[in-house]
């Protein structure tokens, strides 16, 4: 008991010190430029190397949730990450991260099932994409900046052995808020030019 006692104080010390070293890469990923779109995509990407097999991305744009990115951990599942950020979604029926969009509030699913699936597909293709990612475990956090809803940071898992839980739900929070900040400020960076854009323009 002791050695198995031993074995699980280094492997939790080690996924905090993988925790620290995330946060560390995003935070400075995120205010290293103002172009929200290639850095929350590059953040998408930190994040499959080092915390999940899928990250799912959706931002607001005019009110509307536009899906921006969907990043694998498999190179070789590309295909099917660019699949579903293809896939045309009807926002206003359920689909797997409805709850946080509604709720604004972070949502953890540990164990995925059939009948998760099945109730979200809004289409037969939507149904064929979901189920060739092979999601056996899902999480979602808001990016909420001042009440307003920016967009949802999702984090899935293929891997049955690998079961997001509220630990990890902690850490997507934190991931969310530092990318919600770095959002907030690239939208006012990018409405600032535009109205000295139009300014220019009127003078």
């Amino acid at each position: 008991l002791y050695y198995i006692a031993q074995i699980e104080d280094i492997s939790a010390r080690k996924r905090v010190e993988r925790e620290r070293q995330l946060m560390a890469e995003a935070s400075a990923l995120l205010s290293s430029s103002l172009d929200y779109g290639q850095t929350l995509t590059t953040l998408a990407q930190l994040v499959v190397r080092d915390f999940a097999d899928w990250c799912i991305l959706d931002v607001s744009e005019d009110e509307h949730l536009r899906r921006l990115k969907v990043a694998s951990a498999d190179p070789a599942r590309a295909d099917v990450a660019a699949r579903l950020e293809r896939v045309p979604l009807d926002r206003t029926r359920p689909y797997l991260l409805s709850r946080v969009v509604d709720t604004r509030q972070p949502v953890v699913i540990e164990r995925v099932t059939a009948e998760h699936i099945e109730a979200a597909a809004q289409s037969p293709e939507h149904r064929e994409v979901l189920l060739a990612l092979g999601i056996t475990s899902l999480m979602g956090a808001p990016l909420v900046m001042r009440g307003r809803l920016l967009g949802v940071l999702a984090f899935a898992s293929s891997t049955p052995s690998r079961v997001l839980g509220e630990r990890d739900l902690r850490l997507a929070t934190a991931l969310a808020d530092r990318a919600a900040a770095a959002l907030e400020n690239a939208l006012l960076y990018r409405e600032a030019v535009e109205a000295t854009r139009l300014r220019d323009q009127v003078l």
